[in-house]
């Protein structure tokens, strides 16, 4: 009978193309760093030489180039040789990480994006306050913007339980210290085992909601994922921000997010509501003649109707998921 991590990579590394991967040591690392990566070389780099520089203790790091033809494999073999480097095909951010996890040899998995540059102590922040608390689900740093505001402090659920940051403040008035609770983290920290068993990433979010759906369904199974204001990570703002694509994810997304992890009345209301108030959206859009976000959020609904199917499948998977040990 296969393992949890055997089952695991058989059914996460069929778009694998090529995996170079380095041994540094007999002995298994404590933690895996996997970033994914999509044509996004420079800033690659950049997050790798904060990696190198701002982390100690035995780590290894993964990056997965996804359909990458921007010279990734080239620069990232030459400057960076004991890096394990996972060639795939077209995969998204979740998918590309469950790709990573799958070849991943740590007790503690960290998901970070390419776009991230770590500081100083980072890792060891996140790994002690991990110790002081015992049983957790996942565990974060504070993500920052370049300009020092805070872009996510964790995450949270609002009302209609759809993910949001916990907050957006200058770093100067943020009152954020120690150790706190959140519902969901841009870059956690998990016990492989604990990822292996909730079934990873969900794939087909492709781009946004990856790391909330994982969150949620965290919470559901009974963890408690943690924020550390002492652990810091830089990033950069979304380059799709504003833009009709990423209204598309956003819409996308969230309808499937409803669908897959809600109780079913609850479901329903909260799609009736989202429903009920689109007619009106789409008259905004129209007035400020901004119909190309009216016809992404259409094609977003038509998405989720024609994967409707798969989105239950998922909701099952999930449900079983959470009932077993």
């Amino acid at each position: 009978m296969l393992s949890c991590r055997s089952k695991f990579k058989e059914e996460n590394t069929r778009k694998v193309k090529k995996a170079i991967l380095r041994r540094i040591s007999e002995t298994s690392p404590l933690v895996s760093i996997i970033i994914p990566s999509h044509n996004n070389k420079n800033e690659l780099l950049n997050t790798l030489s904060s990696m190198f520089k701002n982390t100690s203790g035995f780590f290894e790091v993964i990056v997965v180039a996804a359909a990458c033809s921007d010279g990734t494999e080239e620069e990232v073999t030459r400057l960076f040789p004991n890096v394990n480097l996972i060639l795939s095909g077209d995969t998204g951010y979740g998918e590309s990480s469950n790709i990573g996890a799958s070849y991943a040899k740590g007790e503690y998995l960290v998901f970070l994006e390419d776009d991230m540059e770590v500081k100083a102590g980072w890792l060891n922040e996140l790994l002690s306050s991990g110790k002081t608390i015992g049983k957790f689900g996942s565990i974060g740093s504070i993500v920052h913007y370049p300009h020092a505001s805070i872009s996510v402090i964790g995450g949270r659920f609002n009302l209609r339980r759809f993910p949001c940051p916990a907050n957006c403040v200058s770093t100067e008035s943020a009152p954020f210290k120690g150790v706190f609770e959140v519902d969901y983290l841009p870059a956690p920290l998990i016990n492989s085992e604990i990822f292996y068993g909730m079934g990873g990433f969900d794939p087909k979010f492709f781009y946004l909601y990856d790391d909330s759906d994982l969150g949620f369904r965290l919470k559901k199974k009974g963890y408690r994922n943690f924020c550390v204001a002492s652990s810091q990570i830089i990033t950069s703002p979304p380059k799709a921000k504003g833009k009709p694509k990423m209204r598309f994810f956003e819409t996308r997304n969230r309808i499937r997010f409803i669908i897959k992890n809600h109780a079913f009345t609850d479901m329903l209301k909260i799609l009736f509501l989202n429903f009920i108030w689109f007619p009106f959206s789409a008259i905004s859009y129209v007035k400020r003649k901004q119909v190309a976000f009216l016809k992404a959020e259409i094609a977003a609904i038509g998405w989720n109707l024609f994967h409707l199917g798969e989105t239950l499948d998922a909701r099952n998977l999930a449900k079983m998921r959470l009932e077993s040990r």
